[in-house]
Order: C-alpha cells, then structure tokens, then sequence
C-alpha cells in the first residue's frame, strides 16, 4: 500500500557538528476552534469507500473518512474505526445487487471483451463469479462502536430507521443491535467532530433506473429538509461540531456521460433503409395528419417525426408524455409515442451497447426506458438535488457548520483539474478521479474530496489541517 501522509523535514545545519534537534520538530497541526479528539463519520457509499461496483478492504483503507482522519490525527484525533471487511469480501468485493439469491458480486474489473461484431477492446466486468455470502457479513459488533457509519445504499430516510440494520447487510454487520439506527450508532462514541454526506441516494436511485421507469422514487424536498435537520439537531445536541456536504449534480457522473445519445452510427444506405421502413412512413404521414388537423402541434408532429440520417443519429425511444393517438388507417390500434432522443437527454452506463449495434435497438425498436433519460427526468432531478443542496446549505449556516460544496467540485472536475502535474477530468476510465461503475470515485477521486472537507473546516473553524497528495494514492486496479 502507498504512503498517503509525507512529511518532509528539512533539518538545517548551522556549524560542522551541530546535530539536529528531532526531538523539537512540531509536527502537530492546529485544530483551531474544533476538537477532532472523537470523529464520526455518517453517509452512505460515499462515506464507506465503495468502489467499482462493490466494498472491498483497500477501499475502506482508502475511504474519505479513513483519509481524512489520518490528517486529523496530527491535529489531536483519536483512534478511528472503520469496519473493515474481511475474508474473500475483502479481497475480491462485496457488491450488493444478488444479496436476494445469498451471493456476492465482486468488484469490477477491466478486461477485454468481444462484441457482437468482433471487435475486442478493455471493458468493465465483475472480477470473477458471484460467491456465497457465507461468514463474510457475521456480525462484528463486539468490535465497535464504530467511527465510520457509512452504509452503501442508505438514503436519509433510512438513517435514523429503527431496524435499517435488519434491512442492509453492510449495516448488520456492525451494528450493536437490529433496532439501533446510524444516528444511534453514530452517537454511541459522544462525538466531537462529525463528517455528514448525505443523500445521493436519495435522487440516485431513480436516475441510474432510467427515471419514470425506475422503481425508485426521488425523496420528497419537504421530507428531506424536515429529517437532514432532526439529523443535524442529533449530531449536535452533545456540542460535536462537524462538516456537511452538498449533493454533486447527478447527472454529471460518467454514468450518464459516457454512452453518447447519439450511439447510433449508419451509412446513407441505412439511414435509406430505415426511413423507408413503412412502420415509420405511416407514423410520420399519422403525424402530419393529426397536425393539419390541430389535434396535435406542428411542433409536436417535428419531435415526433422520425428521420435518419447518415453519420451519428439519436436514438429511437417511447415517450409517454407524448399525445397519445390512435392510427388513422386502423383507429382501434394506438399509435406509437415514438421520437428520437435529443441532445441533453442521457444514457445509462448500463446500456447494452450489442443490442444497439446488432439487435436493431434505437432503429427497429425503441430503447428501453431504463436506460434512457428524458429530459423531463432530469429537470426532476436537478430540481430535487438543487432543493436538498438549499436545504443543507441552509442548516449548516444555522448551526455554524462547516459547508463543503462537493457539487462545485465535481463541475471543477469537469473542466479538469490538475494536483502535481497530473490532470483529472470526470470522463469514464481515462479521467482518473472514478471507478469502474462510473458512480463511485476511486481512491484518487476519495482524496480529491477530501481536501475539499479540509478546505472547508480549515476555512469555518480556523484549524490548519494539511491537505493530501492525491497523486499518491491508487488509481484503478
């Protein structure tokens, strides 16, 4: 493992024969108004240092938390726990998608693959099959409390749940007791520094599930501003004072920014072909009717009007927000909502790019929704995270917290930032600040945010942490 911390002590020799003074070298840092004697950090994911698809051990070493309690180690933190995983979860992953069928899934890797027109290039895949859960979640509470309370998929709906713990595994694990929430847990050291970073999932979930069509649901603003402030009112009612993070734009992360809605190259031929195809002839010629006879907008009959073109073409897609229209030649028969997609609207990371180059997916048939993005979904989701982001700016005002704008570092990210020399950009893979599953940052992307917390503490409480280099922690195995 590399070495995070580097101090670097210059002695200075005045006389041939004076030895330096070690002994007198202050390496201690101010903690300025706070007291990171006990710190606690609380959140989800993003807290417990998930990475490419899954929790494994090096990702907990190299957790936001873990990171940054090392520099707040020099500045009189105590001991801080982690709990940390152990066995072949640890080694290989822990990933939460098959924990219904009491498996698995191991983190991603990148290896070659072949697509359906042969073509072979590096391309993200679980590190191996599924494998029993097995020992790999008993219960390690006897260890505890712990300091770090992130638990992947919890939403600030589920952190002060009594019996959240029955629900999540990675919960379960550390938890004293099935009815204690995070909060509770969190509190069970009488913090007096706390980290908080949460609700990305609150949004998340139904973004990466293709919106409308996800189960998922967004978390109402209102319910959200009334429990982020019980949380804060429990985090600091004991006199702990801490630092609160913002929600990154979702629709920024690779995710959604590496299939293009446009992935769909043809020759002139094809593009003849498909615009030839009678299905889509009559539903334009529907269309026109329907527009000359004012049941629908011109402007609504050119959204509609599906016409392919040679070079790059958005895709083909269903939209339910569309008027819904019976066929002029058959009016028993429905007419289809279809349109192509635009530029703005988004694709999933998940989209199944085969079907797209041999199955006729986005030309033949539309794409399925859950991969898709409308813009009317993503207007939803910028408005709920811009409302949480009020929200929690708002609170930690009131209560004197410090504020970290992790939303402003990732638009950073996005125009590139540079630490020693070596760039970081939000693109899939090459950009070197995320994982493999285009949500999660790597352990690059981890320190990144860390000295966004730092600059924010050092800012609000006068204290004189040192940042990280972030250079010297990993990239993507």
């Amino acid at each position: 493992m590399k070495k995070r911390n580097l101090l670097y002590i210059l002695p200075l020799v005045f006389a041939v024969g004076c030895e330096p003074e070690f002994d007198d070298v202050n390496l201690t840092r101010s903690s300025g108004t706070a007291d990171f004697s006990r710190t606690v950090a609380v959140g989800n994911s993003l807290t417990a240092g998930y990475q490419s698809n899954a929790l494994s051990l090096e990702g907990q070493e190299n957790s936001l938390p873990e990171i940054l309690a090392k520099q707040f180690a020099l500045a009189g933190g105590g001991t801080f726990k982690t709990p940390f995983l152990t066995g072949e979860a640890a080694t290989r992953g822990a990933g939460v998608s098959a924990f219904g069928q009491g498996v698995l899934t191991p983190s991603l890797s990148l290896q070659l693959k072949t697509d359906c027109l042969g073509e072979t290039s590096p391309s993200p895949s679980l590190n191996g099959s599924p494998y029993p859960i097995g020992d790999n979640f008993a219960s390690i509470a006897s260890q505890g409390p712990f300091n770090n309370v992130g638990v992947p998929g919890a939403k600030l709906t589920h952190i002060n749940f009594s019996g959240y713990a029955g629900l999540n595994p990675y919960f379960s694990r550390f938890a004293s007791s099935t009815d204690q929430t995070m909060v509770e847990h969190a509190m069970s050291i009488n913090p007096t520094f706390f980290t908080l970073w949460i609700g990305n999932n609150d949004v998340l979930g139904y973004s990466t599930g293709g919106g409308e069509e996800s189960p998922d649901d967004i978390t109402d603003q209102n319910t959200f501003a009334f429990l982020y402030a019980g949380t804060i009112d429990s985090l600091t009612k004991n006199g702990a004072k801490g630092a609160v993070a913002n929600i990154p734009n979702i629709t920024s992360i690779p995710f959604f920014n590496t299939v293009p809605a446009n992935a769909l190259p043809l020759t002139q031929e094809q593009a003849n072909q498909a615009n030839n195809n009678p299905q889509y002839a009559g539903y334009n010629q529907a269309l026109q009717f329907y527009a000359s006879t004012n049941v629908i907008t011109a402007e609504e009959a050119a959204q509609r009007t599906i016409n392919f073109k040679a070079g790059p073409n958005y895709l083909l897609i269903e939209d339910d927000e569309l008027t819904q229209l019976q066929n002029p030649q058959n009016p028993t028969q429905p007419l289809p909502n279809y349109r192509q997609m635009v530029e703005g609207e988004l694709l999933t990371l998940t989209t199944p790019l085969d079907s797209i180059k041999c199955a006729g997916f986005g030309i033949l048939k539309p794409m399925p929704g859950q991969f898709v993005l409308r813009q009317s979904e993503i207007d939803k989701i910028n408005d709920a995270v811009a409302g949480y982001n009020t929200t929690i700016k708002n609170i930690a005002t009131a209560n004197g917290l410090a504020h970290v704008d992790a939303n402003q570092r990732l638009k950073d990210l996005q125009s590139g930032i540079t630490y020693n020399g070596i760039s970081y950009t939000t693109k899939f893979v090459t950009g070197g600040a995320f994982s493999l599953d285009g949500v999660h940052p790597n352990s690059r992307g981890y320190a990144i945010i860390a000295n966004t917390f730092i600059d924010a503490i050092n800012s609000t409480y006068g204290s004189s942490i040192d940042k990280v280099n972030v250079n010297s922690y990993p990239t993507i195995e």
